[in-house]
């Protein structure tokens, strides 16, 4: 998915939406996206990437790890700390560095531009309750007790066999949508607790509404 029209040297004017666990994203054309970047040797390189879904409103630009294995001719090599792509066809090799428990690689291209390589589709539990806890997100229990009153109102039409299977809407959401990490510390404006008027500083604020348990 790419959300810069600037990038697409051949497109074709569709118009679908594609199903995410927060709003609902609107394909508006797909073609072929060429883009820089450098490779291992800091040689700049151009890529080339068919059958892309132009969606404006994506936060980063999504590199398909399927696709470019099925469509592309690229040979992906994923490790802890960074992802490798070998194009079969030419032989250049590009890295995406990455890792610390996500499974997001950023593939850095030519002044502001980016493109983020998706490299790992199936997280783990621990790794998404990890992200659960530091969002703020409800807890998992009570996730859990939610279902089973709505079930138990009828309000819930799945087997209640599944309950277990709790899924948090807000955590895909947050990190669809997060901006990236500065590596300034970020110094909030000051803050109103009462009688204490305090400047906070360290990462970024969470904005998206969230449930917390005291």
């Amino acid at each position: 998915m790419c959300k810069d029209i600037e990038l697409f040297v051949q497109f074709e004017l569709i118009e679908s939406s594609m199903e995410t666990a927060a709003n609902p994203l609107r394909i508006l054309g797909k073609g072929t996206v060429r883009f820089p970047v450098k490779d291992s040797s800091n040689a700049v390189r151009t890529v080339e990437l068919k059958d892309v879904n132009y969606v404006p409103r994506v936060a980063h630009n999504l590199f398909s790890v399927t696709k470019a294995l099925v469509n592309d001719g690229f040979e992906i090599s994923i490790g802890k700390r960074e992802c490798t792509l070998r194009h079969k066809g030419d032989g250049y090799v590009l890295s995406a560095p990455g890792g610390g428990g996500v499974d997001l690689y950023l593939l850095r291209g030519i002044g502001k531009r980016e493109c983020a390589l998706l490299a790992g589709g199936n997280a783990n539990t621990k790794e998404a309750l990890r992200w659960h806890r530091r969002t703020g997100h409800p807890r998992v229990n009570a996730m859990r007790q939610l279902h089973q009153i709505y079930f138990d109102l009828g309000a819930v039409s799945f087997p209640k066999s599944q309950i277990n299977d709790v899924f948090c809407e807000s955590c895909p959401f947050a990190k669809s949508t997060r901006l990236p990490f500065s590596r300034v510390i970020p110094r909030w404006p000051q803050v109103d607790c009462g009688d204490v008027r305090e400047t906070l500083m360290g990462n970024q604020q969470d904005e998206l509404p969230s449930l917390r348990f005291v």
